[in-house]
């Protein structure tokens, strides 16, 4: 309804009903057997008809705001806003809507949703109930929204969500669609998948390059920890002298580092694992003791 164009409908029912009452008081006069009696009854008959007037004006207003205020909300919206009937066929539709598909205003009324849809499937009957239609299209759960292709007049594809709901109108269907277009939105979301995938892979990657890195570590750790075991082992079973050794060239000992001499064998047994037994070579016992090493000889 445009209020700058026709008269309110509350104003209507105000004059009518002043009409009504004038009309009805002018009755009253002339049917009253006295002009007394019909002044009663056409007072009464004009208070009457002005209270039921003034109540139905009331009640006429409070629906003007109401649609007024609906009007204002729907126009306002950022959403596309759609009516249609039981069948689908496009009713009333918002600025929004206008602006999202391209149409001038009031070209898509009569035209059925189908029209707003790049994803619709086979052909559609004109009695085709519209809930049968929604659930072929996949989208008979109403209220949730679902992610479609919307159809641009200058049929660009665009993705939008739809939500649809359903009301009854006395014996009429009615069907509210609430559309928003999602395209940004999908766009990002589908940057951001790429790039999460790019991160995954190069995740993936670096993980197996520092797995292969840590095993390849492990091993050179086990190998250098295998050979200093085996040093460790040799160097329990072996001890080493090294440097050089002060010894006398007549007696043979052999001076510490504290400045004492040592016999050869009690330097080599502190120093090392090595252990001595004494006995005498051929040599020194012909030297000491000719006397026994005739019989040896002669043996």
């Amino acid at each position: 309804m445009n209020y700058g164009r026709h008269i309110p409908l509350s104003i209507l029912v105000l004059l009518i009903g002043v009409m009504v009452a004038l009309v009805g008081a002018s009755f009253a006069i002339n049917l009253a057997p006295s002009p007394y009696t019909g002044s009663v009854v056409a007072t009464i008959a004009i208070l009457v008809f002005l209270a039921a007037t003034g109540f139905i004006f009331w009640i006429v207003r409070e629906l003007e705001h109401s649609e007024e205020w609906l009007r204002v909300v729907v126009e306002s919206a950022h959403d596309g806003i759609i009516t249609t009937d039981g069948y689908g066929f496009i009713e009333r539709i918002n600025t929004s809507t206008v602006s999202m598909f391209g149409y001038r205003p009031g070209k898509l009324v009569g035209e059925h949703v189908s029209a707003l849809l790049s994803s619709a499937h086979g052909e559609r009957g004109d009695s085709e109930d519209f809930v049968a239609y929604l659930e072929r299209e996949g989208m008979g759960e109403l209220g949730v929204p679902h992610e479609v292709s919307g159809l641009r007049l200058d049929g660009q594809r665009f993705h939008m969500d739809m939500s649809i709901a359903h009301a009854r109108l006395g014996e009429e269907d009615m069907f509210i669609i609430m559309v928003r277009d999602v395209t940004e939105r999908v766009g990002a979301q589908r940057v951001l998948q790429e790039a999460r995938d790019q991160l995954e892979h190069r995740v993936r990657e670096r993980t197996a390059a520092l797995e292969e890195s840590n095993s390849q570590l492990a091993s050179e750790v086990s190998q250098r920890k295998t050979l200093i075991e085996q040093l460790q082992q040799a160097l329990t079973e072996l001890k080493t002298l090294n440097g050089l050794l002060p010894i006398c060239a007549s007696c043979k000992k052999i001076r510490d580092d504290k400045g004492y001499w040592n016999q050869i064998e009690v330097y080599i047994r502190d120093h090392s694992d090595a252990e001595f037994s004494h006995g005498i070579c051929p040599g020194c016992i012909e030297e000491l003791y000719p006397e026994l090493s005739r019989p040896l000889n002669e043996t």
